[in-house]
């Protein structure tokens, strides 16, 4: 799988990263099941996160009560990548949001150990978005040359029979055929 990452220097070229479909499909099968926040199962999740990011850089931090999970260097960061671990109840959570946290994980492995790069494996967003409005609180005022959020959403689905995407966001216009990707953005 090729990804265009772009830079945000002006006059510099995007470049192609190579991720391992691989290590994708493990990191989702690996997280494939019930992570409700505050269950044995979140914890569970809470712990492979983590562990990922020890394997890759050897540290971590929790941050917050919600215990996001994040990696880098908050004051050197230019870009943040982040996603959740949780789940609704009730679903294994492959696609939400699963798929987003082995995207997230992928690229830090692919990128390696960079000081402009934090990322941030958000918990109980299932919860009105608790741990990402925790971080920020938290957070913000660390976060002092921030130029760049990516969140991923729900970035493994598909399907291309009509009316298989329903969308939560009326104010968005979206299709309703789940082949496509979206990307929603500010200034």
């Amino acid at each position: 799988m090729q990804l265009q990452l772009q830079h945000s220097k002006p006059g510099t070229r995007p470049s192609a990263l190579s991720i391992d479909k691989g290590y994708l499909a493990n990191i989702v099968k690996r997280l494939s099941f019930p992570r409700v926040y505050g269950t044995a199962g979140n914890a569970k999740a809470e712990t492979l996160v983590a562990d990922e990011f020890l394997r890759m850089f050897g540290a971590c931090d929790r941050v917050g009560n919600t215990r996001n999970v994040c990696f880098g260097w908050p004051a050197e960061a230019r870009i943040l990548i982040g996603a959740h671990f949780d789940s609704v109840p009730n679903t294994p959570g492959a696609d939400d949001n699963a798929s987003a946290v082995a995207v997230m994980l992928a690229v830090a492995r692919t990128l390696g150990l960079r000081r402009d790069v934090m990322y941030v494996a958000f918990n109980a967003e299932e919860c009105d978005l608790a741990g990402s409005r925790e971080f920020v609180n938290e957070m913000s005022g660390e976060l002092k040359v921030l130029e760049q959020v990516h969140v991923l959403e729900m970035v493994g689905y598909r399907d291309r029979r009509p009316n298989s995407q329903k969308n939560p966001l009326p104010m968005i216009q979206a299709p309703t055929i789940g082949d496509f990707l979206a990307v929603v953005a500010n200034k």
